[in-house]
């Protein structure tokens, strides 16, 4: 590993749909390597997240800067969507944010592709509860695409109000 220094372990899962996914709204993969029995992916460094900047006191309320963010939020989403993949973890640490206001999804770690038409369940154990659709709270396997627009809504929610829609505690659901 001497051309990358480790920041910090993302966590696993299907990281490998990044590589279908090439659009300036999700995060750059650069490279990716093996070593012994782990493998190690690189992608470009975003230093900002959409958490950071719903958490700062100083955030000017900016109806335009809301309107280019969630604009960009949900034509990666779209584009994912599109490539019939559920990303199934969109919460504000998930989305970065670059020094020129540009949204990147990032950690795909509980991403699937979704197979439409089929008898194909998934698990119900997905999304931080906080961002997690009804149809989950309700233990359903069979689910598609709105459970990321969901979580894209109360993302939103979040940024206008400075607070999550829904904080629910960990013995809940």
């Amino acid at each position: 590993m001497p051309k990358y220094g480790l920041i910090s372990r993302i966590g696993q899962g299907a990281q490998g749909v990044l590589v279908k996914a090439r659009t300036i709204e999700i995060v750059k993969l650069l490279d990716y390597f093996f070593h012994d029995t782990t493998a190690s992916l690189v992608f470009e460094f975003i230093e900002s997240t959409l958490k950071l900047i719903i958490t700062d006191i100083r955030r000017p309320q900016n109806d335009a800067l809301l309107c280019h963010y969630f604009l960009q939020l949900f034509c990666g989403i779209a584009y994912l969507h599109h490539l019939n993949i559920m990303h199934r973890d969109i919460k504000p640490e998930n989305i970065l944010v670059t020094a020129n206001n540009q949204i990147k999804i990032a950690d795909f770690g509980l991403a699937c592709l979704y197979v439409p038409k089929s008898a194909k369940t998934y698990s119900h154990q997905v999304v931080t509860r906080w961002y997690r659709a009804p149809e989950l709270l309700f233990g359903s396997i069979t689910y598609d695409f709105k459970i990321d627009l969901w979580a894209s809504g109360c993302v939103l929610a979040e940024y206008i109000n400075g607070s999550p829609l829904f904080m629910v505690k960990k013995s809940s659901f």
